[in-house]
């Protein structure tokens, strides 16, 4: 993970604060390194550890002080959950929420195909997919 931060180091951290990933991963160390690395890059990241979590987030069924459902702009998660799988997290959002891109982390020991995963989900957001990162999100 320290590599996708240098990687983008002096990149624009307005054009990121404007996005928001779901983090959603079960081992709570790989979930706080990732988050603080997306922070760093400027990104608001909010953290679950597991998909029936997220689904009820991004479905609308979650407590009044958990983030607004539609301010999600990217779902980052693990393949190997607790509860709902990321693959059925993903399918199930694809049929509530098709406009979400979601991105399933590798499941692996070296932390090398996360890093690159992070550089690519940064590179995407800030060219714009989704917004551009000139506009303003839209009222939900």
């Amino acid at each position: 993970m320290a590599r996708a931060s240098a990687s983008l180091a002096g990149a624009d951290h307005a054009a990121s604060a404007r996005h928001t990933i779901l983090l959603v991963q079960h081992d709570e160390l790989d979930r706080r390194r990732a988050a603080r690395t997306l922070r760093g890059l400027g990104f608001q990241v909010h953290e679950l550890s597991d998909g029936r979590s997220a689904l009820e987030l991004l479905s609308g069924v979650t407590a009044p002080q958990e983030p607004r459902p539609r301010a999600v702009d990217l779902v980052l998660t693990d393949a190997r959950l607790p509860r709902l799988s990321g693959h059925e997290l993903a399918f199930a959002l694809a049929h509530l929420r098709p406009e979400l891109p979601v991105l399933l982390l590798p499941t692996t020991p070296d932390p090398a195909p996360a890093g690159a995963v992070v550089v690519a989900v940064v590179q995407a957001l800030r060219k714009g997919n989704p917004g551009t990162p000139g506009e303003e999100r839209a009222a939900d």
